[in-house]
């Protein structure tokens, strides 16, 4: 049998999980892989690409290629390799040579890539999600400083629950850390962890280093074709400690309220000052 079958299954469940049960509707079209990806979601073709240009599998998973998509840099040519436990799905660090850094398995892992001044000079950071704690690579013990390339990591920081550690940027004292996305900087994870509640309505992740060491969720409202609106934050595992505002709070209380409401209070949990934000 031919395996481009599994390689559509795999690429849908850690990249776009929430399209599972679309792709179900398909099992019985002629080359039901070419007819999801090719016509039904033609927006994929390129991630799929990339997601199935693999290096050897090795052992109990397989080689994936992450490549880093940001605007200022060479189409496809900065990228990080990472491995694909086969039972679970999650995911590996791997050094230079293809090989397991070290026995930990990861929800997710992310690419922060920021392109310095006028030269756009690439910096990077790798980030690793297990459960809601985050952890970031360093080049040795003792460095916490962007990464030249993605593969330069070689040591795991410790993890700080709910939200991103900091990088040291350019040299900067140690108290001096990457508290915004500022100007040409990028985030972009494996596995995309949006969270679909329906047609109309998301939550987005915004894994912003300025997120007051937490992980916040923006609700999205969908207003036309390809325009959203972003609406309250809701926060993962704890509130910051700034908070004032009652329409921010915590994610799991928002995703309880919801689950269990009808739809006239759904419709109200939609309801706030919202700005455009061009979510697509």
């Amino acid at each position: 049998m031919d395996k481009q079958p599994n390689l559509y299954e795999h690429f849908l469940k850690d990249i776009h999980p929430e399209l599972l049960d679309q792709f179900k509707r398909f099992i019985k079209e002629k080359d039901i892989y070419k007819q999801f990806i090719k016509f039904a979601h033609p927006e994929f073709d390129k991630d799929f690409k990339k997601y199935t240009e693999k290096m050897p599998a090795y052992n109990s998973y397989r080689v994936a290629r992450f490549y880093v998509d940001h605007p200022d840099f060479p189409e496809r040519y900065y990228y990080l390799d990472v491995g694909v436990e086969d039972q679970t799905g999650k995911y590996i660090l791997l050094n230079k040579d293809g090989k397991p850094l070290n026995n930990d398995l990861y929800d997710n892992i992310g690419i922060l890539s920021y392109a310095a001044g006028w030269k756009r000079v690439p910096y990077f950071g790798i980030y690793v999600k297990r459960g809601d704690s985050y952890a970031f690579l360093k080049k040795s013990e003792n460095e916490e400083e962007l990464l030249d390339y993605p593969e330069q990591g070689t040591v795991l920081s410790d993890f700080l629950d709910y939200g991103l550690p900091h990088y040291k940027f350019d040299g900067s004292s140690r108290d001096e850390r990457v508290y915004q996305m500022f100007a040409r900087m990028e985030m972009q994870w494996l596995k995309d962890e949006t969270i679909i509640l329906d047609k109309k309505t998301k939550l987005v992740p915004d894994f912003e280093p300025d997120c007051y060491h937490t992980t916040c969720y923006r609700l999205a409202i969908k207003i036309e074709k390809d325009e959203w609106e972003a609406r309250n934050v809701f926060y993962v595992g704890k509130l910051p400690n700034y908070y004032e505002n009652k329409t921010d709070r915590l994610l799991s209380s928002f995703l309880k309220e919801w689950h269990n409401a009808d739809n006239k209070h759904k419709e109200k949990l939609r309801k706030g000052l919202g700005y455009s934000i061009g979510f697509r």
